[in-house]
């Protein structure tokens, strides 16, 4: 598969772990990932 210039290399490794996912699935997936690891870097708000 080639892959264009306009993917990101954390994406481009995504497809390359994943490679039994369509385009559109691999995007889907990428981007709940990307949000999961959002989230788990931010931690808990703590409020004063």
């Amino acid at each position: 598969m080639v892959l264009g210039g306009g993917l990101s290399d954390d994406f481009a490794h995504f497809l390359k772990m994943h490679p039994v996912f369509s385009i559109e699935e691999a995007k889907r997936k990428f981007k709940e990932q990307q949000k999961l690891k959002a989230r788990q870097c931010k931690g808990p708000k703590m409020h004063r």
